[in-house]
């Protein structure tokens, strides 16, 4: 039988590949990017992936330069995300009998072996910062790209209610911190450590937020698919929790989609009252009404505008 061809190469990276080449050449955002592609059910995956990417672009195009990977590639794009998944992704790639896979699964051994590597451990490439002190803000910063924020939807379940399902599916908790700096010491410890337990911590600023690890898989957790928490960054869950807004408030959100501060201010308003949830960009305004809708937001009301209010 003769060797597939480049067509079966999985769609995650050929639609990956179309999306990191047009957020490099367009310096539009992932996300923005990402939402406008077709492809729905490879978003959460091409996210993780193209994001992990960004992460770590130095690292990877080092491998590139050093094993001559580039020389060859009928798609860059596709190569610079095999090489990621292979380094800092799912460290290994489908064994199916495609040419661009086996490239880089041949370029990968030859490094491995040409410099007394064992498989699986270029740590060679991992980026580091530069810090005096292990135990320094910068070091936390250094750390901060293998945290996964989770903010409960405190619409669908309780905190409380929530930790009690995750420490029964086999999460372990970490004691809440009584300080900043013990709640820092806790992040960098906990994501230097190499055993296969899942961990989280309640985060110190938010009291509706946990910190997992970044290697924390939620994409079939019941949860995550019942919108009961949403994978959202800590920085735009600041936003409600400033403005406090209580039940009954009329709340005016522009440049409102993709919507995951928009549906925080639901949530922190108990679903009472009304957001009025603006935006100019019909793809992303597309998207924030099917999240709206699909998680009976009622209180929020959608409005595409073709205005300047962005």
């Amino acid at each position: 039988m003769a060797p597939a061809s480049d067509n079966r190469l999985p769609r995650v990276y050929k639609e990956g590949a179309k999306v990191l080449k047009e957020v490099l050449e367009s310096k539009r955002g992932l996300k923005d990017v990402i939402y406008s592609n077709r492809n729905k059910a490879l978003h959460t995956k091409m996210f993780a992936l193209l994001n992990k990417y960004l992460d770590y672009q130095n690292s990877v195009g080092k491998f590139i330069e050093e094993t001559s990977l580039g020389k060859n590639a009928k798609d860059e794009f596709v190569m610079k995300l095999l090489c990621t998944e292979l380094l800092y992704g799912k460290k290994r790639l489908p064994p199916i009998e495609n040419h661009a896979i086996k490239n880089v699964q041949n370029a990968y051994k030859q490094y491995c072996d040409e410099n007394n590597i064992a498989d699986g451990n270029i740590s060679i490439f991992e980026t580091t910062a530069n810090c005096d002190s292990p135990n320094s803000y910068e070091h936390f910063i250094a750390t901060k790209k293998k945290l996964r924020y989770v903010r409960v939807n405190t619409l669908m379940i309780s905190k409380e209610d929530l930790i009690s399902t995750l420490v029964s599916d086999g999460f372990v908790e970490i004691p809440k911190s009584n300080s900043y700096d013990e709640f820092l010491t806790l992040i960098i410890e906990y994501t230097a450590r190499t055993v296969n337990e899942e961990y989280f911590v309640q985060d110190y600023h938010l009291d509706d937020v946990l910190v997992f690890l970044q290697s924390t898989n939620f994409h079939d957790y019941a949860p995550y698919t019942s919108g009961s928490i949403f994978l959202q960054d800590k920085a735009s869950c600041f936003p409600t929790h400033l403005l406090s807004p209580p039940p009954n408030s009329v709340v005016f959100d522009t440049c409102a989609a993709p919507g995951n501060k928009t549906l925080h201010l639901a949530a922190y308003m108990k679903n009472q009252g009304t957001v009025y949830a603006v935006d100019k960009d019909p793809k992303r305004f597309k998207y924030m009404k099917e999240v709206v809708t699909y998680n009976s937001f009622y209180v929020v009301k959608t409005f595409l505008v073709a205005t300047s209010v962005c």
